[in-house]
């Protein structure tokens, strides 16, 4: 009797589980890495466009100004009516406008010491966008989104969301 390729990786499978479960865990564990790494970053993002180029370039200096703990590099990249929302459950709530967030910017930075920016997706619609990106804050995955506006020429954040 012939047995199917499907089904003769699986009895392989089930062998390995029975003899090698330590084997079989660290196997799962390095793909998880593995195809985690191959998401990306925000700095190896290809924009389609020079709208998306600038806006880009925004998030990587919000990025790279977080990291570096630069408040007034951040503050510069915040538009006037900047604000931060937070979802708890079903329900955004405003954490921060511009004026709380540049006060206890500080105190943000020892809570959340590290941000990383994943691939985004970029929408624009005339001088407002929105981009949706995988975060890591402090190793901690999440999933946050920017509305940025363009005020003479210059995109600034206007929402984060996360």
């Amino acid at each position: 009797m012939r047995v199917s390729g499907f089904r003769k990786c699986c009895q392989e499978v089930r062998i390995l589980i029975d003899r090698q479960p330590v084997n079989v865990l660290f196997s799962l564990l390095l793909w998880v890495f593995i195809l985690g790494c191959a998401a990306g970053y925000i700095k190896d993002y290809t924009p389609k466009s020079p709208e998306e180029e600038a806006i880009k370039t925004a998030l990587i200096a919000f990025e790279t100004g977080w990291n570096m703990q630069e408040e007034k590099a951040i503050l510069a990249l915040l538009d006037e009516d900047f604000v931060v929302w937070v979802w708890n459950g079903s329900t955004r709530r405003l954490v921060f406008t511009k004026g709380t967030f540049g006060f206890r910017l500080w105190i943000t930075f020892v809570r959340w010491r590290y941000l990383s920016l994943g691939m985004p997706e970029i929408w624009i619609k005339g001088t407002e966008a929105t981009a949706h990106v995988a975060m890591s804050v402090d190793g901690r995955g999440t999933r946050s989104t920017f509305r940025l506006v363009n005020r003479g020429g210059t995109w600034l954040i206007l929402e984060w969301e996360f």
